[in-house]
């Protein structure tokens, strides 16, 4: 179970977990924890390597599902294809052999690239979902909001489990968390950041071969560049990133931004109340590393939604907001292809 510090639960899970195997009154049972000040490299390099690569491949993948459930021609048929498919890559990941690991996903690419589609990947309506790293990718919390967007054909682009762990990569670069970190430190991370890439990229370049998912690398620095003059780098959290990543996700990537937080969580609370005032076009502008980039004039409030949860059903009041948020992203994504 990850721990981490700064204003977040995070640090409360693993303790939370002993308590729960102590009331249960498991044995043989321990909790075995990675700190995110360590970049979660606390069970040696091996395991982080397997790690790693079962990670990266669970965040494309979820990227693949929810567009087979929004532009699949037969979605029940895509979906059979893509559950034997996962069984073949978990078995491999089991066995740990890299190399079966890759040709398992080409041919698991070449696969669902037989899958009929309603129209192009490129040409889909798309949203980003981003926020806490827990709750974005975990059916139960989420409530079936994927589900219902993919029903009004829009394809559910969820931010990765994976970027948190290069932004704990960027923080010890940037000596944000580890004033002491030694040259010798910095480099190995560094290499091991290059090295993390080197294996996001071959996994996307594979899947990619899909059709269902487009072969872009994850980039902090740019993440981080849209939301510096808004939240400073010295506020370690996600809020950081979620600021970031929702100003620099839509209009280029999507035409709606939802945020999913856990019930009274600070970072994702922090970043809903500037986004609240900074998803425009000016604040897009504004806040952008590459200046002006030709958007449709037209455009002026940017689609947000910010939703918590605690796990239960959504209230009314929930579900009426992102019936209007719908039609709000529907109306962009409408203006963002008559500028193009």
């Amino acid at each position: 179970m990850p721990h981490g510090y700064g204003p977040c639960r995070q640090g409360q899970y693993y303790i939370m977990l002993q308590e729960v195997i102590k009331d249960l009154k498991l044995e043989n049972v321990a909790v075995l924890t990675m700190n995110e000040e360590a970049s979660f490299d606390d069970l040696g390099k091996d395991f982080f390597r397997r790690g790693w690569i079962a990670l990266m491949i669970s965040d494309v993948l979820t990227d693949i599902y929810n567009a087979l459930l929004a532009i699949a021609e037969d979605k029940i048929s895509a979906l059979k294809i893509f559950d034997i498919e996962w069984k073949k890559i978990e078995a491999k990941i089991e066995l740990g052999v890299e190399k079966e690991i890759f040709n398992q996903l080409k041919s698991s690419a070449d696969e669902l690239a037989k899958i009929k589609l309603k129209t192009k990947l490129k040409d889909a309506k798309t949203i980003s979902l981003i926020g806490e790293i827990y709750v974005r990718k975990e059916e139960f919390s989420l409530g079936g909001i994927i589900e219902e967007l993919a029903e009004r054909g829009f394809v559910v682009r969820t931010a990765p489990i994976s970027e948190y762990i290069y932004y704990s990569n960027y923080l010890l670069k940037k000596r944000k968390i580890d004033q002491n970190f030694s040259l010798l430190d910095r480099t190995k991370i560094i290499i091991k950041d290059k090295f993390q890439n080197f294996l996001e990229r071959k996994i996307k370049r594979a899947l990619s071969k899909s059709n269902l998912v487009p072969e872009e690398m994850i980039n902090i620095d740019e993440t981080i560049a849209y939301s510096r003059k808004l939240i400073s780098e010295e506020l370690i959290g996600e809020g950081i990133l979620t600021t970031g990543l929702a100003l620099r996700e839509i209009l280029d990537h999507s035409c709606g931004v939802i945020s999913i937080g856990p019930f009274n969580c600070m970072p994702c609370r922090l970043a809903d109340s500037i986004l609240n005032n900074e998803m425009t076009l000016d604040g897009k502008h504004k806040h952008s590393p590459f200046g002006e980039n030709g958007y449709n004039p037209e455009l002026k409030n940017l689609p947000f939604l910010y939703v918590e949860t605690d796990g239960s059903p959504f209230p009314q009041i929930i579900q009426s907001r992102l019936e209007i948020f719908m039609m709000q992203a529907e109306e962009t994504d409408n203006k963002m292809k008559r500028r193009h």
